[in-house]
């Protein structure tokens, strides 16, 4: 810092000369380079954005530095002679980029994948146009690089993935987890203080089915085949179900796919045989929650009865048949028995 500061008086002096007057290069190139390196201060940033808050914004540079029109010239030609943003940036002189950043900067609206595919036949670059084919289309992969030969089938085809996979293949990651897990509640008392206090909010209802419904929501979770099948035969033949499998309906921090709307106890799973039947899967194990006679049972302890269909069923029902079975459920009036009869481990 200078021992005498120059005044207010002599910079403003100072600015009024070198207005209008242009910068050589070559001092830019000096000015740059003597504040390559340099953070701006918050307080430079904050001033900067109080005087450029509110201006109106007629057109953005592109990454070159070249400019766009403005938004009536993109108005038309994008939306009015159809034109993609590298099309429009060849006759703007700039890159599509820029094209982007003054739209978005415009507040000029993008089409969407179906009127792109309308009009240029193909939803984005990597799709093949209308009438082409791909050169490798119906060719076996040992035809044209490293793959099978048809006559070759893979060592383990057939054979359930618990028989040649390792019981724990990530057994040292977690053994490492466990570890600083343990270290770390030895060692911080703040860190233990936040577990302890974290499992005591864990044990009120409300906040774990909270917790559920925000994890479905994080997981944006839609029906599966087999679920978006049974939403069509309740629409089709009118029961009386809802679909509750995106997480509006919790109970004991269990999310059941269909719920009876007319007041009934009643409840309808869907399981896939990999993630729910400990005897068919090729997982090492399936948790006791996912099994079949554990959740009915802890649905009966709040006196809902349920009905599961299985996957692997439903294959070889009709749609009929599967309406029968729901409606026979339906008609039942037994009281459901909260018996636990599980096989596998927790």
């Amino acid at each position: 810092m200078p021992k005498h500061p120059v005044s207010l008086e002599t910079r403003a002096k100072i600015a009024n000369s070198l207005r209008g007057r242009t910068v050589p290069p070559e001092v830019r190139k000096r000015i740059s380079e003597g504040q390559r390196g340099r953070v701006m201060s918050p307080e430079t940033r904050a001033k900067i954005s109080t005087k450029l808050k509110g201006r109106p914004v007629t057109w953005v540079s592109s990454l070159k530095g070249q400019t766009v029109a403005g938004a009536e010239t993109l108005q038309r030609l994008y939306w009015g002679e159809h034109l993609t943003l590298d099309q429009i940036g060849e006759q703007l002189g700039c890159s599509g980029t820029g094209v982007l950043r003054a739209m978005v900067t415009l507040g000029i609206p993008r089409r969407t994948s179906a009127e792109s595919l309308k009009l240029t036949g193909k939803a984005n670059p990597g799709c093949f146009p209308k009438g082409l084919v791909p050169w490798n289309k119906s060719r076996h992969t040992g035809n044209y690089g490293n793959g099978f030969k048809k006559e070759q089938t893979a060592w383990n085809k057939g054979i359930p993935m618990r028989e040649w996979m390792p019981e724990d293949s990530n057994a040292d990651r977690k053994e490492k987890i466990r570890q600083t897990l343990k270290r770390r509640y030895i060692e911080s008392p703040e860190f233990r203080e936040e577990l302890i206090k974290a499992r005591v909010r864990l044990k009120d209802p409300a906040v774990k089915e909270k917790m559920v419904k925000a994890t479905r929501l994080a997981l944006f979770k839609r029906p599966n085949k087999p679920e978006q099948r049974v939403i069509d035969i309740i629409i089709k033949y009118k029961l009386p179900y809802s679909y509750t499998g995106g997480g509006s309906v919790i109970l004991l921090g269990l999310n059941p796919d269909f719920v009876n709307c007319n007041g009934a106890k009643k409840i309808i799973e869907v399981f896939g045989i990999v993630y729910h039947n400990p005897d068919k899967t090729f997982l090492p194990q399936v948790p006791l929650i996912q099994q079949e006679p554990y959740r009915k049972a802890l649905y009966a302890s709040l006196g809902f009865d349920c009905l599961v269909l299985w996957d692997d069923e439903m294959k070889k029902l009709s749609d009929e048949e599967i309406m029968e079975r729901i409606k026979e459920f339906t008609r039942q009036r037994k009281k459901p028995k909260a018996q636990l009869q599980f096989k596998g481990t927790e």
